[in-house]
């Protein structure tokens, strides 16, 4: 009995190598071991930690480690910080600032708290500079990090029309007192309803904006067909009241007329005189220019109103002087007064002989921009453009004249026979002198004339060119010029972007000066339209508008923004304001520039 038991205990079987068969050193697991497969020596304990993911996020907690052989839906990394929210831990950005952006350059990191869900800041030290930050348009800086500093969305507009067809946004006028506040106001022009409505600068300024064409504080009717084309203020009369002018160069067969309206005025108003165009109606736009300066050095304002339909298309001007006598409502036409030496009323009708074509399209135009040009000496000049100006042999090329001299109290004055000079066009069809601004861009205390071209060459074809002459009532003194001897350029960058529709000058709080141009069909992210601010003094060479030191640009398609750039006091700062029209943003509107 004793050599059976002996035989059933087996002695000399291994009991280890039972116990791992595969011999890779890891006991099996029905054995107590750890090895995953006893079969496969390449195959042994789990080596890798894995945590548990209730939440299918591919993030494990960390509180669930352990080492298993068959992981399931165990994950091998422990970043989950939430395993009941399958959106956390997302991509967390550091955020020293707490503006909700964070530094891309420290950055992202995963996490729960802590941080930004965003990145991009590009300043994390400065709560006001992240992404979607409001941009400053006159620090130089990028407040919300796109990579350019001072690009400008306009926001909400300051006024917006709201009936139909109106397409506010053509013309304004700031600096006017209309209220008798002692600061300036905005008066708009509204050609499509033959009318002008002001509004407060108080109210703009002390951010009462949106407002629309009923919040008018003043609202001018019957000013003529088109009224509002263009505006101007000046004390005509000598009475010290400041007088509204307004250009309504009519259509179709309509008379063309300048009205006055004396200010301060409020409510609804109607002009206080007017005159009215000469002549043919249909040979005849009075005010589609218009400027006021001192032409004779004697502290009396004249005003000049630009006729290009004058002589069958050629082009005209009037000079109109300070009546002797008191002015109330009709006072007939500028037949009634240039034709008679003895009128109360000095008018000088100005005239360019250029062929009787009767045709719009092929006449010169004289007069179809109008500007006041000082000089050192204290003298002015007036400049004259002329859009469809030959000179032989181009054709449509454009000019710019300046004029000065005592050309009398009434009379007909040819312009061949005045001494002038100016600037010539290089380019047909470039619409050289579309609008012309007369204003200090050196700082040397004499006027600078710029003159735009919105379909000239300059960076790309049909771009758009401002050209700029400093001194220009010194520097046409000596002869004619041409368009490419100008002192400096500004040129668009977008081919047929309409650089060049609007043009302004503003002055800043230290004096300092910017050249404002609008391109009513600047293309921006599917809106249409922008505004180029240029910081001088503007001196010499060549901006092209991606080299602009302040942008806006529109933010609606097709809105036409920088159809008309306008600058002038609303407070009493010292600073101009800038406001651009935008007269295909629905039925038209204005922004505030800022």
């Amino acid at each position: 009995m004793t050599a059976l038991w002996l035989l059933l205990g087996c002695p000399w079987v291994d009991r280890a190598a039972v116990m791992d068969r595969d011999g890779d050193g890891v006991g099996a697991q029905a054995f107590g071991g750890e090895d995953c497969d006893d079969a496969d020596a390449l195959r042994g304990a789990p080596t890798t930690p894995t945590y548990a993911d209730a939440d299918g996020d591919g993030y494990g907690d960390p509180a669930t480690a352990a080492k298993v052989c068959a992981p399931g839906a165990r994950v091998q990394n422990a970043d989950d910080c939430d395993d009941a929210d399958p959106d956390l831990p997302t991509q967390v950005w550091p955020d020293k600032d707490g503006d909700n952006s964070g530094s891309d350059t420290s950055g992202p990191t995963l996490g729960c708290e802590g941080g930004a869900w965003s990145g991009g800041d590009c300043d994390d030290d400065n709560p006001m500079i992240g992404p979607g930050a409001p941009e400053d348009c006159f620090d130089g800086v990028d407040q919300d990090c796109d990579g350019v500093a001072d690009d400008c969305g306009v926001g909400d507009a300051l006024v917006r029309a709201t009936g139909l067809g109106a397409q506010l946004g053509q013309a304004a006028l700031l600096g006017a007192d209309f209220d008798d506040d002692g600061v300036g106001d905005l008066v708009l022009g509204v050609p499509s309803y033959s009318t002008v409505v002001a509004y407060s600068g108080a109210s703009i300024v002390g951010g009462a904006a949106p407002l629309d064409l009923e919040d008018a504080a003043l609202t001018g009717i019957d000013f003529g067909p088109l009224a509002g084309t263009t505006l101007a203020a000046v004390d005509w009369t000598g009475d010290g009241r400041v007088e509204l002018v307004v250009g309504a160069p009519a259509s179709g067969t309509s008379t063309a007329q300048l009205s006055f309206l004396e200010l301060p005025a409020a409510g609804e108003r109607t002009p206080t005189f007017w005159i009215q165009a000469q002549g043919e109606a249909t040979y005849s736009r009075l005010g589609v220019g218009l400027a006021v300066g001192d032409l004779e050095g004697d502290d009396v304002p004249e005003i000049v109103a630009g006729d290009p339909y004058e002589g069958h298309y050629c082009g005209g001007a009037y000079v109109l002087r300070r009546p002797t006598g008191e002015v109330r409502g009709d006072l007939g036409t500028v037949d009634d007064y240039y034709a008679w030496p003895e009128s109360d009323l000095g008018v000088v009708r100005i005239t360019e002989a250029c062929g009787d074509s009767a045709d719009a399209t092929s006449g010169a135009g004289l007069g179809s921009a109008v500007a006041a040009v000082q000089a050192p000496d204290g003298t002015t000049h007036f400049a004259l453009a002329a859009q469809g100006a030959d000179d032989e042999p181009r054709t449509n090329v454009g000019k710019v004249v300046l004029v000065a001299g005592d050309l009398g109290w009434t009379g007909t004055v040819d312009l061949g026979d005045l001494e002038h000079h100016g600037v010539r066009g290089i380019e047909a069809d470039a619409m050289f002198g579309y609008v012309v601004v007369a204003a200090d861009v050196d700082g040397d205390g004499g006027d600078d004339l710029l003159m735009s071209a919105p379909y000239a060459t300059g960076e790309v074809g049909d771009g758009g060119v401002v050209y700029g002459f400093l001194d220009a009532a010194d520097t046409f003194d000596a002869g004619w010029r041409y368009a490419d001897e100008a002192d400096f350029t500004l040129s668009g960058t977008v081919e047929r972007s309409l650089f060049g529709t609007g043009l302004a000058v503003r002055t800043g709080a230290d004096g300092g000066t910017s050249v404002v141009v609008g391109a009513a069909d600047h293309p921006s992210d599917g809106a249409t339209g922008a505004v180029f601010a240029f910081s001088g003094p503007l001196a010499s060479g060549v901006r092209p508008a991606d080299e602009a030191d302040f942008t806006w640009f529109a933010e609606a398609r097709g809105s036409e923004l920088g159809w008309m750039v306008a600058a002038g006091p609303l407070d009493d700062d010292g600073a101009d304001e800038m406001v651009a029209g935008a007269p295909e943003d629905g039925q038209g509107a204005v922004y505030l520039l800022q």
